[in-house]
């Protein structure tokens, strides 16, 4: 019995969307988030945190990075897109500095 599930388990991680990897990945850009200082530039935030889910601007000209910062158990059958905002983090430039990032700025991630 105990070898059935193993298998299913198995199956089940590498049949799916979402890798293990993808969770390492979230992870990590989780605790380099952390260490974030406003003011900081694009490639500065590029090299703690890493390329960026997805990018994109506000109405008034404001860039915004989506980043994976967590990935619930199970979701192994998502995708990233389709994962919740929960489980991302925005992370604001105006002028090319870093002015902040986190749930404050949650409304940004749709």
């Amino acid at each position: 019995m105990k070898l059935i599930y193993i298998t299913f388990i198995v199956i089940n991680i590498f049949s799916s969307c979402t890798s293990y990897d993808d969770m390492l990945d979230a992870l990590e850009a989780k605790q380099a988030i952390e260490k974030l200082k406003i003011g900081m530039n694009y490639s500065e935030v590029n090299n703690l945190v890493g390329n960026p889910f997805k990018k994109k601007f506000t109405q008034d000209s404001t860039e915004v990075w989506i980043y994976i910062t967590g990935i619930p158990q199970t979701t192994f059958s998502q995708s990233a897109e389709t994962l919740s905002n929960d489980y991302k983090t925005a992370v604001i430039f105006e002028n090319k500095k870093l002015m902040g990032w986190g749930e404050k700025y949650s409304e940004l991630l749709n």
